[in-house]
Formats: C-alpha cells, structure tokens, sequence
C-alpha cells in the first residue's frame, strides 16, 4: 500500500474547500466501511479535491458535487465491515473506556474511610461494596452507549447496535441488582494492577485484531479484483 497523501493534502486545501472534503469523507466514514478501503477512498477523494484546487474550482456546490459523484462511484462496491471487525471495535471502545475510569476511580478513593466508603482503595487493593457495583456500572455503561453514539456509522445501525448494548446493559444491571440484594454488605477486592492490565490487554487485542482482519479482508477482496 503505498504512502497515503491525504494529511499533508488537507493542509495545503482553504478553508472551504477542506470543510467540503472533510463533510463528504464523513459522510463515507457513516457507511461502516471497512477501515482500509475507507482509508483508501478517501485518499482518493482528497486527491480529487487536490486536482479541482489545481485547476482554479471555486469551494462552490460544483466542487462538492464533483467529490460526491467520485464517492458514490467509489462506495457502491466498496468493502464494508464484517460483524466480527464491529464487534472488536466495540470490544476496543470498552475496555479503552475502563482502562482509563478505573485508574481515575482508584485514585479518587485512595485511602478512603473503611467503615463508610462505598469504595475505597488501600495499597494495590481495590474495594467495591457488592451493592455499590450497580452505580459504578450505571455510570460505565452510560459511557459506553455514549462512546456508540459519537462512532460514526449510518443512523440505522447505530440505532441498532445501541439499542443492543442498551439490552445487555439493563439485564447485566438486572443480574448485579438480584445479587446484591441476596448479598448485603458484601465486599469485593480488586487488585488494581491485574485488573488493569486485563483492560489494557482487552483494549488492545480488540483494537489489534480488527486491524489484522480488516487488512485480511482488503487483500483478499483486491488481490481477487
């Protein structure tokens, strides 16, 4: 794959003219394109952009037009995302989430009161009252659909791939509700260290094994093409 130029082109473009492009790109990346052929389409279309500036195109409608006549013809066959790179994007999304509120929560209930902390933290324990898990994954899960919100995808699925997470978090919630109630006052201990690295190594792997597999899928479909 050769050196993308689409960086150093959206420097070089106005104002407009980089607002349009960027607008007509955002629009590729909403259709859940799988990340080489996104990346490579939209190489393609600033290096379109590049050639109208060149040829003295005003950032009027027939610039976009002309970008999204290129997208359109671009995108109709283009490679889309399989299940499984979805799913490990969204493995990636959560644990990079926790591995960053978990150290934050840790610290913030450093050496907190023992008898009234919900949660506190003592050399590289972490402890959770079993019916404070409730709030704590409230607070994470809200996050999480957050984060799902904010990926770009097309509204359709990302109306479905919330609507999802939102299921699993309401019955994982159900579940430590039940729990907790058949256990008051029990106490969890955490090692931070461990558990951190288990977040970090999740993130990691979710984040690294859809980027193999996207690379996977892009040179089969181009190497049959």
């Amino acid at each position: 794959m050769n050196k993308l130029r689409y960086k150093e082109i959206e420097k070089n473009l106005s104002e407009k003219h980089g607002e349009i492009a960027f607008q007509v790109t955002l629009g590729i990346r909403k259709l859940g394109l799988n990340k080489y052929e996104f990346q490579q389409i939209r190489e393609k279309i600033y290096l379109e952009a590049e050639a109208l500036v060149e040829n003295q195109m005003p950032s009027n409608n027939a610039f976009q037009k002309k970008l999204e006549q290129l997208s359109n013809k671009l995108t109709s066959k283009a490679l889309k995302k399989s299940k499984i790179e979805v799913a490990l994007n969204i493995i990636f999304v959560v644990f990079a989430i926790m591995s960053v509120c978990f150290p934050i929560l840790y610290g913030m209930n450093f050496g907190s009161n023992l008898e009234t902390g919900k949660f506190y933290s003592i050399g590289l324990d972490f402890y959770v009252r079993l019916d404070s898990i409730f709030s704590i994954l409230l607070c994470f899960f809200a996050g999480v659909i957050i984060a799902l919100l904010f990926q770009a995808m097309d509204k359709s699925k990302k109306v479905k791939v919330v609507a999802i997470a939102s299921i699993c978090c309401l019955s994982t919630l159900f579940i430590v509700q039940a729990i907790s109630s058949s256990f008051p006052g029990k106490i969890l201990k955490f090692n931070f260290i461990l558990f951190e690295l288990i977040f970090l190594i999740f993130g990691a792997a979710g984040y690294f094994i859809e980027n193999y597999l996207a690379k996977k899928f892009f040179d089969k479909k181009h190497l049959n093409n």
